[in-house]
């Protein structure tokens, strides 16, 4: 038996059974996704140019407006 192992033991005496079968379901778990293999969380791609064609901007908004605003924020003086 391992360090780990043997120092797991000594502290499972000390348990309420509750929090015993907590802990069993928890290694259960790990030992379950470990069998699955890869695990790795897919993220979702989108693809490129999906909102091509899309209107995100009133038609009059000029987006270089509150650039000087915006270099203030930051002291950037002209």
């Amino acid at each position: 038996m391992s360090a780990l192992q043997l120092q797991a033991y000594e502290l499972m005496g000390k348990l309420s059974e509750s929090k015993l079968q907590l802990i069993i379901e928890i290694m259960n778990g790990f030992i379950n996704t470990a069998d699955e293999g890869n695990n790795e969380v897919v993220k979702e791609r989108r693809p490129i140019g999906m909102f091509e064609g899309e209107k995100f901007l009133a038609d009059n908004y000029d987006i270089d407006d509150d650039n000087d605003e915006i270099a203030a924020m930051f002291g950037v003086s002209e």
